[in-house]
């Protein structure tokens, strides 16, 4: 656990947070969780449940289902809510907030001030959460919790670098972006779909098989499903598929990942206090 000492909070500081192994919520076995988010102050904030649906050298996008569990972790324990909407969640390198497109045009899109994100390589994205959001519904834009990142200040001095980059990403958020949400749902809809059937096709390429409206051999389903499986943090069961022809398969796996949330279970979460933690 990093600690962040009474003293000026720099760009450094909050990168090593963000890239933190995050804790494991009681459930973990069961849901992938592909976001992790911490609090300025070192201490861990929340996960989110998502499925990796696009991935570039500088860029990562994750789809959280509608119904998906977000574990909050408190000096209390750890606590849960579910999603009322499905998102898409967008993590670019180097840049200091990141996109949530909700997926009801009345909930708009939302952009976290925060940290430049952590790319695990086998695990989630972090960052560190820096209060501000800068809020688009409707054609109106508004900047909430700007008290929240106030009171913070006078606890926590940051170094003048990160100030500066907070203001200007609040302001380079209002401005990022298509200006109506049915352009920008369809244009992230439509990329992360695209990298979705790349992959399934270079998997079926190397397992030997092509996309024809026949459905593949029960050994080569499996093995491009594994392949597909490990790129997105989502099981991808061959029985779900087993009838499906390989030139749908694309598409078939798609709509799963962003149909199915990664946890069903209808008892509501009880408070336990995590591992390692105090």
């Amino acid at each position: 656990m990093v600690t962040v000492e009474q003293r000026l909070l720099g760009a450094d500081d909050l990168m090593a947070i963000a890239a933190q192994e995050p804790p494991a919520p009681p459930t973990a076995a069961a849901a992938g969780f592909g976001i992790a988010a911490w609090s300025p102050d070192g201490q861990f904030h929340r996960l989110f449940t998502g499925v990796l649906v696009f991935s570039a050298p500088t860029e990562r996008r994750y789809f959280v289902p509608r119904g998906s569990r977000v574990w909050n972790w408190s000096p209390s324990g750890w606590s849960a809510w579910r999603t009322r909407h499905p998102s898409f969640k967008r993590f670019l390198a180097g840049r200091w907030w990141n996109e949530t497109l909700m997926g009801d045009p009345a909930a708009g899109r939302y952009y976290d001030v925060a940290s430049p994100p952590a790319f695990h390589p086998k695990g989630p994205v972090g960052y560190v959460d820096l209060f501000l959001d800068v809020q688009k519904r409707r054609g109106r834009l508004k900047v909430v919790d700007q008290r929240e990142w106030e009171a913070f200040l006078l606890s926590h001095p940051v170094a003048p670098e990160v100030a500066q980059q907070v203001h200007d990403a609040t302001g380079e958020a209002s401005r990022y972006g298509a200006v109506a949400w049915r352009n920008a749902w369809d244009r992230m809809e439509g990329e992360c779909r695209g990298w979705v059937k790349a992959l399934v096709v270079e998997a079926m390429r190397e397992a030997g098989a092509k996309p024809t409206p026949r459905v593949l051999p029960p050994t080569v389903a499996a093995a491009v499903l594994a392949r597909l499986s490990l790129a997105t943090g989502r099981r991808l069961p061959p029985t779900s598929f087993g009838k499906t022809p390989s030139e749908r398969l694309p598409r078939a796996i798609y709509e799963h990942l962003t149909t199915v949330a990664s946890s069903t279970a209808a008892s509501r979460p009880r408070r336990v206090r995590p591992p390692g933690h105090r």
